[in-house]
């Protein structure tokens, strides 16, 4: 990466981290905190999944057993063994990468609808371990779950100022890793294999292998999300991989951006405010949703990020 582009994603970065570090002092109303920490939560989930699907070219729907399993995981090893959520954190990311290795193995073989079948597949088995296991994983009423804590001070839904901060570090730190590894060799081979696999192999990339390691690196942070949401909402049930997740995440990036790096945050953002807004409509929400996609994919194929873009664009030609 070249310094100008180095110091200009450091500039950006930190625009960032100052504009949503203010957010508490500027939303007062807990509820709609707590909706700005969801959209936060899904923002990353969203942006480590683009990171297969809009760098890579990897269209998989294996992102919410990811989020979920990563939940469960540390879920199951609070309540059964009382191991603090903290460490569960980790532990959420280690079960989110062995999924994928269980899943993509297979899965990354194969393109196109096989690749989409394959992976959508795992959150029907997911759903159906869940409901076999109900011992362990508390089955359909689910699991209570410990809240994290520092010097017994909880941060949950209960003290959403301090799950602020903590979700935004966790953004901060997924936006740093998603930069390094599109400016890394591995960055390099994706877009080659997403533009043209043809070529790519001709000049020596090996498909499987870099799919299979984009694969693991975008769902260790989608789980240790799972076990962020669920913590902080304490309680997870098999609602958890509900389709209304698997359409939050994939709207996000289409709304925000494909291969953006800012793009799935500012989508879910959008996204999960006009839900909340549009709550009272029930199944029209999601006929509005739909079409706000299509117009979207129509008039702004990359995404509302394209405006800011074009904005950020004008002013600097102006100020120069």
């Amino acid at each position: 990466m070249s310094t100008l582009k180095r110091n200009r994603f450091l500039f950006e970065f930190l625009g960032i981290a100052a504009a949503l570090a203010i957010v508490p002092a500027l939303i007062r109303d807990q509820y709609f905190l707590h909706i700005t920490i969801t959209g936060l939560i899904f923002g990353i989930v969203a942006s480590n999944w683009n990171l297969a699907i809009g760098y890579g070219g990897i269209f998989h729907l294996a992102q919410v057993p990811f989020f979920a399993a990563g939940g469960y995981a540390s879920a199951i090893l609070a309540v059964s063994m009382g191991i603090t959520p903290w460490i569960g954190l980790l532990a959420a990311g280690g079960a989110a990468v062995v999924l994928s290795v269980i899943v993509g193995v297979p899965s990354l073989r194969v393109r196109g609808i096989y690749l989409v079948f394959l992976t959508f597949s795992s959150q029907f088995i997911m759903q159906s371990l869940i409901l076999f296991f109900a011992n362990i994983t508390g089955g359909d009423p689910g699991l209570v779950l410990p809240p994290f804590s520092i010097a017994n001070i909880n941060i949950d839904i209960f003290n959403p100022v301090a799950m602020y901060y903590m979700t935004l570090l966790l953004y901060l730190f997924s936006l740093a890793f998603i930069k390094k590894v599109t400016d890394s060799d591995i960055g390099l081979a994706l877009k080659s294999l997403r533009d043209s696999e043809v070529y790519a192999v001709s000049r020596g990339v090996n498909p499987y292998k870099y799919k299979m390691v984009t694969f693991l690196l975008s769902s260790f942070l989608a789980g240790v999300c799972g076990a962020l949401y669920v913590h902080y909402l304490r309680v997870i049930t098999p609602a958890v991989l509900d389709w209304s997740f698997l359409i939050m995440f994939l709207a996000s990036i289409v709304t925000g951006g494909f291969g953006t790096l800012y793009g799935p945050l500012l989508g879910a953002f959008i996204l999960t405010f006009a839900s909340e807004a549009l709550r009272a409509l029930s199944l029209f929400r999601n006929v509005i949703f739909g079409t706000l996609m299509i117009v979207i994919l129509i008039f702004l194929p990359k995404g509302l990020i394209t405006i800011a873009d074009r904005l950020l664009t004008a002013y600097r030609s102006r100020t120069r």
